[in-house]
């Protein structure tokens, strides 16, 4: 089983944890096509994803018509590829996982928290900034598979 964490959008990223302790995470893909592959060599039978889930609101106050909709047709396309892969993913708030792992934050700090946070879990693996919310949803969909009850 593989623990699969998703920042969706354009400067996301995908991570993966393996039971073997195999870490790898990669910058979000740029086409449907590529995401699938990407996920297709991720997702096995009883894989934990988790996509951080995403709200027309809000979004629109940052993003200009055209980059809204690149954005969600990607996370559309995100989850069209696990759909494909018989992945059912965890849809998880920023702020759940953020508070069950980094605790309380002031906004604007998230991205530096998850940084430190992953690297103080896996200091063997070298991240960038904008890979660090994916690798802290791997973490956190490990945890959340142990509180259901798998492996």
């Amino acid at each position: 089983m593989n623990y699969i964490g998703i920042d969706p959008g354009r400067n996301g990223a995908i991570a993966v944890l393996r039971p073997d302790g195999y870490w790898g995470v990669i910058d979000m893909p740029g086409t449907n096509r590529e995401i699938y592959e990407a996920l297709r060599r991720m997702v096995m039978v009883g894989s934990t994803v988790v996509l951080e889930e995403q709200y027309h609101r809000g979004l629109s106050d940052r993003m200009n018509g055209k980059n809204l909709t690149t954005f969600l047709c990607h996370y559309g396309g995100l989850q069209m590829a696990l759909a494909a892969l018989n992945a059912e993913p965890h849809m998880v708030k920023p702020q759940m996982w953020q508070g069950a792992l980094l605790g309380p934050l002031v906004k604007g700090e998230t991205k530096d928290a998850a940084r430190e946070y992953a690297i103080r879990v896996i200091p063997k693996l070298k991240i960038k900034k904008s890979q660090a919310d994916a690798v802290c949803l791997a973490i956190y969909a490990k945890q959340l598979a142990k509180l259901q009850g798998a492996q």
